[in-house]
């Protein structure tokens, strides 16, 4: 295997194993249902344990979460927070 094999295999363990997905699975209908990444899953595990402890949530708290997010999401654009607009609903 030349060097660039071998980096790239090197490469593909490391991607790997920042999803649950077992070594013996190729997996490759991600444009229908992606697998997610560990992070991802526990952030969701934590939103849904902060979520179903609705006491501990703070009015403020509404307002700088979606403050941070409008920040991030930004940034991927390439702009500021006040280039984002987020919306509780759709209805």
């Amino acid at each position: 295997m030349s060097p660039s094999g071998e980096h790239e295999n090197e490469l593909l363990a490391e991607c790997r194993e920042l999803f649950d997905v077992p070594a013996d699975v190729a997996y490759f209908n991600v444009a229908n249902l992606a697998p997610h990444l560990h992070s991802v899953r526990r952030a969701g595990d934590e939103a849904l344990d902060r979520r179903g402890r609705p006491w501990t949530i703070e009015p403020a708290d509404w307002f700088s979460d979606v403050e941070r997010l409008r920040l991030l999401f930004g940034r991927i654009l390439g702009t500021d927070a006040e280039g984002v607009a987020l919306f509780p609903a759709t209805s």
